[in-house]
């Protein structure tokens, strides 16, 4: 068998969805390819719990609740090793938080903090990035119905993000020439469709880790 050719594969250091290869390259170059992969799971799993927990202390909910929550932890995505998805999560649940349009106007510098999430987001992951952006137009739709900001603070707010969003699509342009180019699928493979996935056993399932794959 011919040995593994590197030279085909490069990553393009500021597109979406590759922030996770940089702790995992210093983790390989310091404790080993096996210990390095190692310590990146360990640390995101770490990073999920303490994330969970901190929204909950923000949010005044109990601790039984987050320690619930972090039994979720253990899922089919990192059975699965789906490491750009699983370093998204964390940083989803801080955006909830910190990227609140209602709740962190007007404190200083919290708009910045909200970009510099925004970026990190599609950074790590577009999915994550995504479910942030569906989120930030519900509140920010929801604080102008109730008055909480005005119409000129709701389009100062999601101007980041939309400018964020126009270079995604530019991304995901180019990515989709490129597979064209090398005549491989764009289109999406459904192993299970969307509407199978709010089935309360494929949810227990997937909670578990998914070790039996699609039944």
């Amino acid at each position: 068998q011919a040995p593994f050719d590197r030279s085909h594969y490069h990553l393009k250091p500021f597109a979406p969805n590759v922030l996770v290869y940089y702790p995992l390259w210093l983790l390989v170059h310091s404790l080993g390819m096996v210990t390095g992969g190692k310590a990146l799971v360990w640390s995101l799993a770490m990073a999920w719990v303490v994330a969970i927990h901190w929204l909950a202390w923000r949010r005044g909910r109990g601790l039984a609740a987050a320690v619930l929550a972090s039994c979720a932890v253990l899922n089919s995505a990192f059975y699965w090793g789906f490491a750009s998805f699983l370093l998204g999560f964390p940083l989803f649940l801080l955006w909830l938080e910190l990227g609140d349009p209602v709740t962190q106007r007007g404190k200083v510098g919290r708009l910045a903090i909200a970009a510099a999430l925004s970026l990190a987001l599609l950074w790590a992951h577009s999915l994550w990035w995504g479910a942030a952006q569906l989120w930030l137009a519900w509140r920010t739709w929801e604080g102008w119905r109730r008055h909480s900001i005005g119409l000129w603070q709701a389009v100062r707010w999601c101007c980041p993000h939309i400018l964020l969003g126009i270079a995604a699509l530019g991304w995901s342009a180019e990515l989709t020439e490129r597979l064209i180019a090398a005549d491989l699928r764009t289109a999406p493979y459904w192993g299970d469709y969307p509407w199978e996935r709010f089935h309360p056993f494929y949810l227990l399932d997937n909670l578990l880790g998914r070790s039996g794959g699609k039944r």
